[in-house]
């Protein structure tokens, strides 16, 4: 899909295909989330740690099983087993984005039927997107946000070096007259990274309006009936200004050793 982005120097059309590439003019282009990986380290940890935690807790299911009698060993269920505790991170993990994704579309059209002046959408019936649709209905009700974007495709260029990221940002909201760039996460937990990301979407979001962005919004958004919204937000302040920049050059220059390197091996090996 196309998306249409009023630059200083004049429009360009950013086209965003099914599996969430962005493209610019036949180059794919950095979203957001892939520069601010570059800044993941500490998430790398958290990850490894819950992917640690599935196996264990889908082991312990197994061995269970195979202690009252409900499951046989042998050479066929023993791989079985093995590749279903090997996988059991991702299985969890599939699952766990397609509630985000139910989340994410829901509170879209939310947002937009706020922008037009519609009536409210039906919200979602899956338990947890339904948790989670609430709980932000609940914030949003008390706060009362004045909405200005959802699901914006946004694009930043560094007008000294030329190198750009794009993304899509979930919504700009004004609360007491400032402006806030916000991201919606389902997560368990909160990480430096995801704090990066929106920084990286303020950043880009300026360059597209002219409008400076005051604060960082990222909602933890539950997905259990009766937890509760967890929201952390900072001031977007000069340094992170910076930061986005430098961000944007480190992606570059990582994507640049990656492409060498390739390039390298696929030489050596092909005189082998």
């Amino acid at each position: 899909m196309l998306h249409k982005i009023e630059t200083k120097d004049g429009a360009i059309q950013i086209d965003l295909d099914e599996k969430h590439r962005y493209w610019l003019d036949g180059r794919q282009l950095s979203g957001g989330t892939k520069v601010a990986e570059r800044f993941a380290s500490p998430s790398f940890g958290i990850a490894a740690n819950w992917a640690a935690r599935c196996a264990g807790a889908r082991a312990q299911e197994i061995l269970s099983k195979i202690m009252s009698g409900d499951a046989e060993l042998n050479e066929l269920t023993i791989e079985k087993m093995v590749k279903s505790i090997t996988n059991s991170h991702w299985a969890i993990s599939s699952e766990a984005k397609d509630v985000g994704t139910l989340v994410h579309a829901a509170l879209e059209k939310l947002i937009r039927c706020r922008l037009s002046g519609d009536d409210d959408p039906e919200p979602p019936t899956h338990t947890g997107a339904a948790a989670a649709y609430q709980a932000f209905c609940d914030w949003e009700a008390e706060a009362k946000p004045q909405y200005l974007e959802s699901e914006k495709v946004i694009y930043f260029c560094d007008p000294k070096t030329g190198k750009d990221y794009t993304g899509t940002l979930d919504l700009a909201f004004k609360l007491d007259g400032q402006l806030c760039v916000g991201d919606f996460k389902t997560s368990k937990v909160f990480t430096e990274e995801m704090v990066a990301q929106v920084a990286l979407y303020a950043n880009a979001y300026e360059q597209c309006t002219g409008e400076k962005v005051k604060q960082l919004y990222i909602f933890r958004l539950p997905k259990t009936e009766g937890d509760r919204l967890e929201i952390i937000s900072f001031d977007f302040t000069v340094e992170w200004r910076k930061f986005c920049r430098a961000m944007n050059e480190l992606d570059h220059f990582q994507r640049s050793i990656s492409k060498e390197l390739k390039e390298q091996i696929k030489e050596i090996r092909k005189n082998v």
